[in-house]
């Protein structure tokens, strides 16, 4: 089992996945979400963790869906990825 973090918004067939998702490749669609797109990032890097955790925090305080990517791909861009 292993758990990754979305760093983009993706559309799969059930709807859209949003940048800052916890995903465990057990449970959820990993596969079509990177076949759609979808970058994955390893969960246990502070940066990455530390961004997905303030996406969410935008998304439930109303932000929109294109402002949690732009924070994810900022933490990307930080560690030169």
């Amino acid at each position: 089992m292993a758990t990754f973090l979305l760093c983009n918004n993706v559309r799969i067939a059930s709807g859209i996945v949003t940048a800052g998702t916890r995903l465990d490749d057990t449970t959820d669609p990993t596969t079509a979400i990177q076949a759609a797109g979808g970058v994955l990032f390893p969960t246990g890097t502070a940066a990455i963790d530390s961004a997905a955790l303030e996406a969410q925090t935008l998304r439930t305080r109303g932000g929109s869906t294109e402002e949690m990517q732009g924070i994810m791909t900022a933490a990307l861009a930080k560690l030169d990825v």
